[in-house]
């Protein structure tokens, strides 16, 4: 029932926008009479980012349930979901110019539709982090959940574990052991369906999967925070990287700090990929969208 009335006021569409690697693939949702050219003046878009090597489907139910109010743009980095591909693998810089193009082909800027607000998860969170530090005329605040700032033995584990090539064309049993993995054996809060949903757009990276988690740990996530001047909201989720997104919070010239795993653990045991936004959509909607109004009322 509450999915019902959440899509009685709000609407969605896709879209592409250009950029260096050719064209960014989102989804966007707002208001049900609004548009990117007619959305609230007083709640910029929210722009999100997801975990590799996911896309922008991450979002899917917490997008709805945050567009009631503001347009909401989840945006497939290239080389995932439907946005095409670099032709080499690619720094973080390079992502983050790729998105400001495809913000930019939107009308997003300053003089232009103004400015907007952007939401990263994981690898997500770096290319939020980059984009407001290179682009402070383009983003206004910034939300960062579980953020990669690794040690040398957590940055180990990422390249091994992700950030080289999976044996897509080497392994027979790669599909079926990934299927049982993600699908069959994956944490059963979230139905079985959705589960299915969230591997088939896994897979679709292929060879390139790994490409943004290398990126990931070549990027230095401490200067980054330290450059970081706009309003950020470090939102500790049940994950992997939940004290060292605790740690980053510490870094960030002005930041504040939502514990959501200390204050509503009412999550899927263990790491966490995109159940949070699966799961518990309303709440993570209406913590984020509490702290995007005290930014725009200047009280944060």
């Amino acid at each position: 029932m509450a999915d019902v009335l959440k899509s009685a006021f709000v609407k969605t569409w896709r879209l592409y926008a250009n950029c260096r690697f050719g064209q960014i693939h989102i989804a966007a949702a707002g208001p049900i009479s609004g548009s990117l050219k007619n959305v609230p003046s007083n709640k910029p878009p929210l722009v999100c980012f997801h975990t590799t090597p996911l896309s922008g489907k991450e979002f899917k139910e917490f997008q709805q349930s945050m567009a009631q109010d503001r347009v909401v743009l989840c945006l497939d980095t290239p080389g995932y979901g439907g946005s095409d591909a670099p032709p080499k693998p690619p720094t973080l810089a390079d992502y983050v110019e790729a998105m400001a193009d495809a913000l930019g082909d939107l009308g997003y800027g300053t003089g232009r539709l103004g400015m907007v607000d952007v939401l990263g998860c994981r690898t997500g969170s770096l290319i939020a982090l980059e984009l407001a530090c290179a682009h402070s005329d383009l983003v206004r605040a910034a939300i960062l959940t579980c953020v990669p700032l690794v040690d040398s033995k957590q940055r180990q584990y990422i390249k091994t574990n992700y950030g080289t090539e999976e044996p897509l064309y080497s392994s027979v049993n790669y599909l079926s052991n990934s299927f049982q993995t993600y699908v069959l054996d994956g944490p059963i809060e979230v139905d079985i369906e959705r589960r299915y949903d969230l591997f088939t757009e896994r897979m679709r990276a292929g060879t390139r999967a790994w490409w943004a988690a290398d990126a990931v740990v070549s990027y230095d996530t401490e200067a980054g925070l330290k450059k970081l001047s706009q309003p950020a909201l470090f939102l500790v989720l049940r994950c992997l990287f939940a004290e060292n997104t605790r740690q980053a919070s510490r870094i960030a010239p002005n930041a504040s700090l939502l514990d959501v795993e200390a204050q509503n653990p009412q999550v899927a045991k263990g790491h966490t990929g995109a159940e949070p936004w699966t799961l518990q959509p309303d709440f993570l909607a209406d913590c984020i969208r509490g702290h995007l109004d005290k930014v725009r009322t200047g009280t944060t």
